[in-house]
């Protein structure tokens, strides 16, 4: 089962033709990963259900898109 889950890595062609919302989905869960930790890094007393409510403010698709035109002009 453990073997399972290990990554597997897509060459650069593999990569090229996976489906836009595939990479999104990944995407997605790779800031939620960064966002639960910034959370947690920052307020240890809150429980696990407080930090999964927090960080859904942040990762919902509201959120990304509010987050990237703020910052907007400092990536181009």
């Amino acid at each position: 089962m453990l073997e399972d889950l290990r990554v597997r890595e897509f060459s650069k062609e593999e990569a090229r033709r996976l489906n836009p919302l595939q990479l999104a989905l990944i995407g997605d869960g790779v800031y939620e990963i960064y966002i639960r930790n910034h959370i947690l890094s920052n307020n240890t007393e809150l429980s696990a259900h407080k930090i999964h409510v927090k960080a859904i403010g942040y990762v919902k698709a509201k959120s990304q898109s509010t987050i990237m035109h703020s910052i907007d002009d400092t990536l181009t």
